[in-house]
């Protein structure tokens, strides 16, 4: 008989703020900002790490998918998600 108990570590995502001067753009890494996310022993996906965004308190509908370039409509401007 062989059992396997595999324990693995899960992912753990930090929240990522930075701020800009009206009509001025800012960039930024949301993934290995200040405080690195924690991708977990697997190691990021294929695709990327990151797989959906939503706005506000808007969690049920997320944009996953291809996020390459895809503006998402905030109160103060518009969010732009690029694949790499």
């Amino acid at each position: 008989t062989i059992l396997v108990d595999i324990v693995d570590d899960v992912p753990t995502a930090y929240a990522n703020t930075n701020s800009v001067s009206e009509g001025a753009q800012v960039s930024g890494n949301v993934l290995s900002d200040g405080t690195p996310d924690v991708l977990g022993a697997d190691g990021a996906a294929p695709g990327g790490a990151v797989t959906g965004v939503a706005t506000g308190s808007n969690v049920s509908n997320p944009v996953s998918g291809n996020l390459g370039g895809a503006g998402i409509a905030g109160q103060y401007g518009t969010l732009v998600l690029n694949a790499n």
